[in-house]
């Protein structure tokens, strides 16, 4: 399995894997989506990985990005999708060396891969390939909404007493 940046010419291709960590994407929006970040001259700051089999298969895919720090500059992915049907994970492994490659290529100092829903596999293929899982984030979703609040320029702020706020409701 190889890995390299989707170019224009597969975004439909690639578009079912894109559907799984975005279910609501309409083909339209994927299009609009992927577009800019197949352009040449923008994957050297931002782009989508894929993990293609011999035979021109898109198995794998996550989004890439560079960020600039006091440090350097750090490869940064995040919504990962790797389809390994039969056997071990290839796509998401072939994924992490070529986010290490591209990483490398760019003068990157470090590799950061955000995993929504990691499996056992995936945190394993990820020592394999040199990374140090170090983060868990634990998501829970709220049924009511107890407060009207927001963050502007770091501060919290009441929307309910702030006039240029979105005026809405808590939920019953």
């Amino acid at each position: 399995m190889i890995c390299f940046p989707l170019d224009k010419s597969r975004i439909l291709q690639a578009y079912p894997l894109a559907q799984a960590i975005l279910p609501d994407l309409s083909l339209a929006r994927w299009a609009k989506l992927a577009e800019p970040l197949t352009a040449p001259e923008t994957l050297d700051r931002q782009g989508i990985m894929i993990a293609v089999n011999p035979a021109g298969y898109i198995y794998g895919l996550c989004f890439y990005r560079i960020e600039e720090e006091d440090g350097g500059r750090r490869l940064t992915a995040d919504r990962f999708v790797a389809f390994d049907l039969l056997g071990p994970p290839r796509a998401f492994e072939a994924l992490l060396s070529g986010l290490d490659d591209l990483a490398q290529r760019l003068g990157c100092f470090a590799v950061h891969t955000f995993l929504k829903t990691p499996q056992e596999s995936h945190i394993e293929g990820s020592r394999r390939a040199g990374h140090d899982p170090k983060l868990l984030i634990a998501c829970k979703r709220l049924e009511r909404v107890h407060t009207e609040a927001c963050c502007r320029d770091g501060r919290i702020i009441d929307a309910a007493a702030s006039s240029d706020a979105p005026q809405r409701r808590a939920q019953p």
